[in-house]
């Protein structure tokens, strides 16, 4: 038997055979192939086969050989019915339990509140990031599950208006989901950066904040560009805290001393009203601490302590 793989090729073939006999030899064993194939069975080929085939049977044949052609050809007819029978109930068992899928997804859409039953141990300490945190994952996975049923449904060979229902339904679904998402995962990345960038810029952290942060950044629903920002940023934090450990020489230590001296000694000597002038000489002072870490967390703390004097 010649090896042809499509309809079209077998068609190509018999035109260049002889006998009705020999076409139908081919013909016939193609139909087997059909609906032996793999995987789903190819009723379409074996169907405009079957047709074709019908037609050589009107040919002149030989008497012997046609009546064991006819008799092959029917057992494959019979044969057909059948696992078409058998498949037409297993894709729309199929296609309901996919019907079912969605119309759970839906209700789960509607449930987000059980959001807050993720579990984010290290999130405890940052409730507002935690909430957040909890959404963005439950919308991840409702968009995870869309993706996957839409696929399913693509896959399905069942009648076109069944599928394009089936379609709109996670239509539906996903016209609430994605853009859902797509909103927390910018308000969870707006307000992590917000703490992170106020947690380094004010200097009020030592290691453990850091490696908490570091930690919820490799947990938290954000883009690579922001997490390579802040894990640059969360680097050079750490790298400043590392460098007054270095001893520094005598001189260096007495100007520091001295700094610490004279900002406390003016402290002390204000009136309510100098608070808000002497905020600002604080801040120009910060701004010239340079890598000098510890007098610019000192200088932090005191306008912090002047603020709270204003209020």
């Amino acid at each position: 038997m010649i090896k042809i793989y499509t309809y079209e090729e077998v068609v190509l073939e018999l035109e260049n055979l002889a006998s009705p006999e020999e076409k139908l030899l081919h013909a016939i064993n193609f139909m087997r192939g059909a609906i032996s194939s793999e995987g789903n069975p190819k009723f379409r080929d074996f169907w405009r086969m079957k047709k074709l085939c019908f037609e050589l049977f009107a040919e002149e044949t030989n008497p012997i050989k046609r009546t064991f052609f006819w008799k092959e050809y029917s057992e494959l007819l019979k044969e057909a019915h059948r696992l078409q029978e058998i498949f037409k109930e297993e894709i729309e068992f199929h296609a309901e339990q996919i019907r079912l899928a969605i119309t759970g997804l839906e209700n789960e859409v509607e449930s987000s509140d059980k959001a807050s039953l993720i579990p984010l141990p290290l999130f405890e300490h940052v409730p507002d990031l935690k909430e957040l945190e909890q959404k963005a994952r439950y919308f991840e996975r409702m968009k995870e599950k869309v993706i996957a049923l839409r696929e399913e449904v693509l896959g399905l060979e069942i009648r076109i208006h069944q599928k394009n229902e089936l379609l709109e339904m996670l239509k539906k679904i996903g016209d609430r989901v994605f853009p859902e998402y797509k909103k927390i995962v910018g308000e969870l990345t707006l307000l992590f950066v917000t703490k992170a960038d106020r947690l380094i810029e004010t200097f009020k952290f030592g290691k453990k904040e850091i490696r908490q942060y570091q930690a919820l950044l490799k947990e938290i629903h954000i883009s690579h560009e922001v997490y390579r920002k802040l894990r640059e940023k969360f680097s050079q934090a750490w790298k400043a805290m590392e460098e007054p450990e270095v001893a520094s020489p005598p001189k260096v230590e007495k100007q520091i001393v001295d700094k610490r001296a004279l900002i406390l000694k003016e402290h002390e000597q204000l009136g309510h009203l100098e608070v808000k002038s002497f905020i600002e000489k604080l801040r120009k002072e910060l701004s010239y601490c340079g890598l000098d870490f510890e007098l610019a967390r000192f200088i932090s703390g005191l306008i912090d302590e002047n603020k709270k004097r204003l209020i």
